[in-house]
């Protein structure tokens, strides 16, 4: 989950704070909002849903490598499948600036297993089933879990 689980505090800042990364629940959406968050931004929860439009061979990767955060890619850091592919990268060279490795790895894009499956921690407990479903038992979970912390 996100670093208010490791003794962050939104207290801390006079702005509101949106907690992001590795809620996937209502669990996680009730503790960060427990502790201070203003709201959560879920978005590996959603990759799951066939409306996110991500392909199966993204879906699986990030059910199957575990995530790293690298700039390897596309010259800018993101979390992602570390696939082999995504490996190499990571071993060779250090990425040219942004723009330029994009367009460098801009034809891996469309090959099996050298995308850059851009995904959160959480991927192996986010759900298939269709958004607005989600969306409702995210709500009712969020709803059980505030019950149970108060």
């Amino acid at each position: 989950m996100t670093g208010f689980g490791r003794g962050q505090s939104a207290d801390a800042v006079s702005v509101p704070v949106i907690a992001a990364g590795g809620v996937v629940d209502g669990r996680g959406v009730a503790a960060v909002l427990t502790l201070g968050a203003a709201g959560v931004e879920l978005g590996t929860a959603f990759l799951f849903c066939a409306e996110s439009g991500a392909s199966e061979v993204w879906r699986q990767a990030l059910r199957k490598f575990p995530s790293v955060v690298s700039d390897a890619y596309t010259g800018r850091a993101a979390r992602g499948a570390r696939t082999p592919f995504v490996d190499q990268l990571i071993a060779g060279s250090p990425p040219a600036p942004y723009e330029l490795q994009r367009a460098l790895t801009a034809d891996f894009r469309r090959l099996d297993g050298c995308g850059w499956c851009l995904g959160g921690q959480a991927a192996t407990h986010a759900r298939e089933i269709p958004a607005a479903e989600l969306l409702s038992v995210i709500v009712e979970e969020t709803s059980a879990a505030s019950e149970m912390l108060r």
